[in-house]
């Protein structure tokens, strides 16, 4: 079980400084921000084998629920195919530095 910040939540906050700053607004003028969304993630897989059982209502109360391990394979399978199908570029080969 974890529960911690939305990552993504600071990474839009930090963006958000990096705005204002970037408009004219000097830093130190600027409030001092903390991540405020939490999220709860229980890892039902990892509980079960650990025989460990989960009550319902905590269930309920998570924000994502693990069921399946994650699978590298299928990963590294979908990255594959995404890069496959990126335009290929018209250097011959070349890196293009120096």
């Amino acid at each position: 079980m974890s529960y911690g910040t939305v990552i993504s939540d600071g990474y839009y906050k930090g963006g958000n400084y990096i705005g204002q700053i970037l408009k004219g607004t000097k830093p130190a003028d600027l409030p001092v921000e903390q991540v405020n969304k939490f999220e709860m993630i229980i890892n039902q897989k990892t509980a079960k084998t650990l025989s460990l059982t989960v009550p319902p209502s905590l269930l309920a109360l998570a924000d994502e629920v693990i069921e399946q391990p994650f699978r590298c394979a299928a990963l590294w399978s979908l990255m594959a195919q995404s890069v496959t199908s990126l335009p290929r570029s018209n250097s011959g080969g070349k890196s293009g530095h120096g």
